[in-house]
């Protein structure tokens, strides 16, 4: 049997113990007769099967020559000894492998409990003393936004197309309009198999861009006041500016989709591979078939046939048709 690689388990948790036979041709054999006798590392006379943890455990026959034995150490820190034996074509194989048990304390680090796509709101109670002995007077309370995802685009972008209209917003409310147009572009991101990287990435970018811009001018433009009086005083709100960066979005949206749909590659699916013959083709081949009457007493028969073919006029194919010869 040949050897096998180190092994190790937690104390309390299961191994799967395997070994390989092979036959003096070196081919994998179903061995028969196969145990597994198991010693724990405070053992030293391997002979005395009493000192073994588990004698003539039955192992499990995997094919391809291996077989496995499932066997759960208990809490005993250190090298254990799995000795196997069994019958193949008339000879009696042994064989000694080691795996090791760790039963000592492990820290592992804690993975961040804080998702994606989320708003965090951070409550700091007065009284906290920091290292400069001083302590908090006040409550304090704020917000942050964890990382978004999908996120195609950024704030600082969209402050660059509509920065004027979104000062007094925050970098928090920018973001979530981001991450709901990112969200839609990979719901109409149909075309995925092959697509133009580059093409791409730019078109979902500034569509992304576009669609977060127009969510925000939207949802400013409903509540815009268009004028107030006061006494004999009026005034009236021009809303043409916003009104025109709505349309220019819109149409910059109009202008990127297609890309987005396509992957990159707008162009390439809007020119056609072939063409079809349509039905006003005055050569579009005719599939039909004609039939012949046979009257049989009261019964009448239909059979196809066909004896001739013609060309209608203006046309330049034949059909094969059915002419009635007359004797």
């Amino acid at each position: 049997m040949g050897a096998v690689a180190t092994r190790g388990v937690r104390a309390g948790e299961t191994i799967g113990l395997r070994a390989r036979f092979r036959d003096d041709l070196g081919e994998n054999a179903e061995a028969s007769g196969v145990y597994v006798h198991i010693f724990d590392p405070t053992v030293e006379d391997y002979e005395d099967l009493n000192n073994a943890e588990v004698v003539s455990g039955v192992a499990s026959y995997l094919g391809e020559g291996i077989f496995e034995y499932i066997f759960t150490p208990p809490n005993i820190d250190g090298i254990w000894h799995d000795f196997w034996e069994g019958e193949l074509t008339g000879q009696d194989l042994e064989a000694h492998f080691t795996f090791e048990v760790s039963a000592s304390g492990l820290i592992t680090e804690l993975p961040s409990q804080l998702a994606n796509n989320n708003v965090i709101h951070v409550e700091i109670p007065s009284g906290l003393q920091p290292l400069v002995g001083s302590a908090l007077e006040d409550p304090y309370e704020f917000d942050f936004m964890t990382t978004i995802n999908p996120g195609y685009s950024n704030v600082r972008k969209v402050r660059l197309e509509i920065g004027s209209f979104v000062r007094n917003l925050f970098d928090d409310v920018i973001q979530t309009a981001i991450l709901e147009a990112s969200i839609e572009t990979d719901v109409i991101t149909f075309y995925t198999a092959d697509t133009n990287a580059d093409v791409y990435q730019h078109a979902r970018r500034e569509y992304v861009t576009c669609m977060a811009s127009a969510l925000l001018l939207n949802n400013m433009g409903s509540g815009n006041l268009r004028s107030k009086t006061l006494a004999d005083l009026s005034v009236e709100y021009d809303s043409s500016a916003l009104h025109k960066n709505l349309d220019r979005l819109r149409e910059c949206m109009a202008r990127w989709e297609p890309q987005v749909i396509a992957g990159g590659l707008a162009n390439k699916v809007t020119q056609p591979k072939g063409v079809i013959k349509g039905e006003y083709d005055p050569d579009r081949p005719i599939f039909s078939r004609l039939w012949q009457s046979l009257d049989d007493g009261t019964i009448s028969r239909r059979i196809p046939a066909a004896n001739t073919r013609e060309r209608p006029a203006g046309k330049r194919r034949y059909k094969t048709t059915y002419k009635k010869r007359y004797w």
